[in-house]
């Protein structure tokens, strides 16, 4: 995943400790006036229009004593924490639902009034955290 040189292989294999290689796909959709749109509560529905695969991403689940200790929110399970390369950014803002080994993920977005944790990391790579859709406390 790392474009490294020789003398920063050391660098490369702290930064992945405890980290798994995955593949993400990240769903985009577009907001149409469905069956039964009102123009006044103004009820989009949302119509997938692509899916983009990344295939060199790391992960780790978060635990969730350390959610709570990082001031994440309350969550029961499920979450987890992605290194990427820093040109995924505004897909992971973007997208719908993204999906790893069958299951739905969202961008975390509830803790920090409602911008995603997408955090800048050295080496031009982003941290994001992910949660289960669905699971709210």
């Amino acid at each position: 995943m790392l474009k490294l040189n020789r003398r920063n292989i050391d660098i490369n294999q702290f930064l992945t400790q405890g980290y798994e290689n995955i593949s993400i796909d990240c769903y985009f959709a577009k907001k149409v006036a469905g069956e039964g749109f009102d123009e006044y509560e103004k009820n989009y529905t949302n119509t997938i229009v692509s899916i983009r695969n990344i295939k060199d991403a790391l992960s780790r689940e978060i635990t969730a004593e350390r959610l709570v200790y990082k001031q994440y929110g309350l969550k029961e399970l499920g979450a987890l924490e992605i290194l990427c390369d820093a040109r995924y950014t505004e897909w992971f803002r973007k997208a719908v639902k993204i999906v790893i080994d069958n299951m739905e993920y969202e961008v975390y977005s509830d803790g920090v009034g409602n911008s995603p944790m997408i955090q800048a990391r050295p080496f031009n790579m982003i941290r994001v955290t992910i949660t289960k859709k669905g699971d709210r406390v």
